[in-house]
């Protein structure tokens, strides 16, 4: 039988507190203290602020790290050097292909996929293909 309840630990001075939670989304969660991600494990170590889950993770190489806080400093170190370098783009960003040639571009990967590994013809393959709609960006939040 599993043992569901959450399991916490709590900063002694912020209220910062992870908790060990069963999820049913079984997917690789980003990992906020170096910057790797989970696999896909059945129990996460959620991150909560004050009470309120942060959508942060603690992977288990993390949980099993003997000098977590010096990761997470170097972590903090690559953090604000990606964030730089993405205002220096931000600040120098060229013209983007539209979302009309990005699905142009799918469909055209996928037909050659199903022709070239699936052994379809070229026919089938854009019927099948160009019957899906790449004019709108992926359902769901976004990031």
């Amino acid at each position: 039988m599993v043992d569901d309840r959450p399991t916490e630990r709590t900063g002694a001075t912020s209220g910062v507190t992870v908790t060990l939670n069963h999820t049913n989304v079984y997917t690789r969660w980003p990992c906020l203290c170096c910057g790797g991600h989970t696999e896909k494990d059945s129990v996460l170590a959620d991150v909560l602020e004050d009470g309120k889950w942060t959508e942060y993770v603690v992977c288990p190489w993390c949980l099993a790290d003997p000098d977590l806080a010096g990761t997470i400093r170097k972590h903090a170190v690559r953090c604000r050097a990606q964030a730089e370098s993405l205002e220096e783009i931000a600040r120098n960003l060229p013209a983007l292909p539209s979302l009309g040639d990005w699905g142009a571009a799918q469909v055209e990967a996928d037909v050659k996929f199903l022709v070239e590994a699936e052994g379809w013809s070229h026919e089938s393959a854009l019927a099948d293909i160009g019957a899906r709609d790449y004019t709108v960006p992926y359902k769901g939040p976004r990031p």
